[in-house]
């Protein structure tokens, strides 16, 4: 009968038609996999990466953009009761300052008759301080902020810097700052990281090939490391502050170190420290840290001068385990973090 199948015809149309449709799942099946990994690859390609400015911005820090090139001592724009000025973020100086006479006549604590609730402050003469009504660092924004009154005119002397003010020591370690080197960043916060959000940030280091050195303070609110020149075991002042790395030249006599005959600049402290002149030497290995928690930088050129002015190094009054100052352009190159709630240094070596 036309228009009828029998039975085997009906069978082999069945398993052409059923053939065809494992063919087309087989086919299909394929392109799904290679589509999910394709999108798997884009998605990944596409997605932002973390970085440490994400890490510490979401877990409630503030980020303030430091001014200048990457080796250059840091500094940021500020705002003092709604005037704008420049600080210089100095690791190795202790207690803040701000010039005296920069924004105008500042009133001491005691003129104005601020009350003075820093604990630091509480020991210092009310006419040598002066109580900041309002400070604004990038978005961090604090209230009466106590700040030591000095002439700062040796800043602009040493390396053009104009700064009206000095974040030291004892501002980073208040306000639980972590200043990155290499990415050009302060992060500040007032209130205590967690442990957990802490952790995530040394495992974030950590996977990126960054070392875990720890510090320690020497003096007041400046911090220290250890260290070996040519093998030989000292201290070393962590000072974003310094523009260049120096060992003491004491130190640098006594390791038999070759140095420059001619001066290749000179370096400025404030007030009555005065100025020392910096000769050149090359060390064949500076180790920061430890033996198996540090990094070892060969071959480098650093300055020479005599640090006895600054406390430091050998001698009468000074602090003798410490021989030089590991400056902003090693932390630079070597993209340091400074951590100063945990006191840690972290170092991402050649």
């Amino acid at each position: 009968m036309r228009g009828c199948v029998g039975p085997i015809g009906l069978m082999d149309r069945l398993k052409g038609r059923l053939s065809l449709s494992v063919c087309q799942a087989a086919w299909l099946s394929t392109t799904m996999i290679w589509l999910f990994g394709t999108w798997c690859v884009a998605a990944t390609e596409n997605r932002p990466l973390q970085t440490l400015d994400k890490l510490l911005t979401g877990v409630g820090y503030i980020s303030i953009p430091l001014k200048g090139a990457k080796a250059s001592r840091p500094v940021i724009t500020a705002s003092v009761n709604d005037t704008n000025c420049t600080f210089l973020v100095d690791s190795g100086w202790s207690i803040s300052s701000i010039d005296e006479r920069a924004l105008g006549p500042l009133k001491t604590a005691k003129e104005s008759g601020k009350a003075v609730s820093d604990p630091l402050f509480q020991k210092f003469n009310p006419n040598s301080f002066t109580v900041i009504e309002k400070l604004k660092l990038g978005s961090f924004e604090l209230d009466d902020q106590s700040f030591l009154l000095k002439s700062l005119k040796s800043l602009k002397r040493q390396g053009g810097i104009p700064a009206e003010g000095v974040l030291g020591g004892d501002f980073l370690l208040r306000q639980l700052c972590i200043l990155d080197c290499g990415q050009r960043r302060l992060y500040a916060r007032k209130t205590v990281l967690t442990l957990q959000d802490r952790t995530a940030m040394a495992a974030f280091l950590r996977e990126r090939g960054f070392v875990e050195i720890d510090l320690e303070p020497s003096g007041l609110f400046v911090l220290t490391c250890n260290a070996k020149v040519n093998g030989t075991a000292t201290r070393i002042l962590v000072d974003t502050g310094a523009s260049a790395t120096i060992l003491d030249q004491l130190f640098s006599d006594r390791l038999r170190l070759p140095r420059t005959e001619k001066r290749e600049r000179a370096v400025r402290g404030v007030g009555r420290i005065g100025a020392s002149w910096i000769y050149s030497t090359v060390m064949d290995a500076l180790e920061i840290g430890g033996a198996t928690d540090g990094v070892t930088l060969a071959n480098l050129t650093v300055g020479v001068a005599d640090l006895s002015r600054w406390g430091i190094a050998e001698g009468p009054k000074r602090s003798s385990d410490i021989q030089g100052v590991l400056g902003i352009d090693l932390l630079s190159s070597n993209n340091a973090v400074i951590e100063y709630p945990a006191r840690k240094l972290w170092l991402k070596g050649p």
